[in-house]
Protein backbone atom coordinates (compact mmCIF):
# COMPACT_ATOMS: atom_id res chain seq x y z
CA UNK A 1 0.00 0.00 0.00
CA UNK A 2 1.12 3.75 -0.87
CA UNK A 3 0.56 6.77 0.03
CA UNK A 4 0.99 9.84 -1.66
CA UNK A 5 0.93 13.88 0.00
CA UNK A 6 1.98 16.97 -1.22
CA UNK A 7 5.16 18.56 0.93
CA UNK A 8 2.94 20.29 3.67
CA UNK A 9 2.55 16.96 4.68
CA UNK A 10 6.13 16.16 4.95
CA UNK A 11 6.80 15.83 8.77
CA UNK A 12 7.96 12.66 10.84
CA UNK A 13 4.41 12.11 12.63
CA UNK A 14 3.24 11.34 9.33
CA UNK A 15 5.47 9.55 7.80
CA UNK A 16 5.18 7.44 11.33
CA UNK A 17 1.63 7.38 10.47
CA UNK A 18 1.67 5.80 7.13
CA UNK A 19 4.99 3.12 8.52
CA UNK A 20 2.91 1.68 11.30
CA UNK A 21 -0.16 1.41 8.68
CA UNK A 22 2.01 -0.54 6.71
CA UNK A 23 2.01 2.16 4.16
CA UNK A 24 5.02 3.55 1.88
CA UNK A 25 4.86 7.38 2.32
CA UNK A 26 5.50 9.38 -0.85
CA UNK A 27 5.83 12.49 0.23
CA UNK A 28 8.14 14.97 -0.82
CA UNK A 29 10.79 16.35 1.01
CA UNK A 30 11.02 20.82 1.86
CA UNK A 31 13.24 22.41 0.35
CA UNK A 32 15.08 23.38 3.39
CA UNK A 33 15.59 19.82 4.30
CA UNK A 34 19.82 18.57 3.84
CA UNK A 35 19.82 15.13 4.98
CA UNK A 36 21.73 16.23 7.81
CA UNK A 37 19.26 16.29 10.63
CA UNK A 38 17.45 13.60 12.52
CA UNK A 39 14.22 11.88 11.52
CA UNK A 40 13.66 8.14 12.49
CA UNK A 41 14.11 5.01 10.04
CA UNK A 42 11.05 5.25 7.51
CA UNK A 43 12.49 9.32 7.33
CA UNK A 44 15.71 7.88 6.69
CA UNK A 45 14.47 5.68 3.97
CA UNK A 46 12.10 7.99 2.31
CA UNK A 47 14.84 10.53 2.46
CA UNK A 48 17.21 8.11 0.69
CA UNK A 49 14.37 6.76 -1.86
CA UNK A 50 14.03 10.62 -3.23
CA UNK A 51 17.58 11.79 -3.46
CA UNK A 52 18.81 8.21 -4.91
CA UNK A 53 15.95 7.34 -6.88
CA UNK A 54 14.33 10.31 -7.60
CA UNK A 55 12.57 9.57 -11.07
CA UNK A 56 10.91 6.45 -9.33
CA UNK A 57 9.79 8.42 -5.95
CA UNK A 58 8.42 11.14 -8.29
CA UNK A 59 6.65 8.40 -10.32
CA UNK A 60 4.88 7.07 -7.62
CA UNK A 61 4.14 10.15 -5.58
CA UNK A 62 2.52 11.69 -9.31
CA UNK A 63 -0.11 9.25 -8.92
CA UNK A 64 -1.60 11.43 -6.43
CA UNK A 65 -2.27 13.48 -9.56
CA UNK A 66 -4.40 11.26 -11.28
CA UNK A 67 -6.58 11.30 -8.30
CA UNK A 68 -7.14 15.10 -7.63
CA UNK A 69 -7.98 15.20 -11.35
CA UNK A 70 -10.63 13.15 -11.23
CA UNK A 71 -14.01 14.10 -11.12
CA UNK A 72 -17.46 12.94 -9.76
Amino acid sequence: MEVSADKAYSSIRNLRVADALSARPYIPFKSNITGAGGGCAVWWKMWYHYNLNRDDFLQHYHKRSNVESTSA
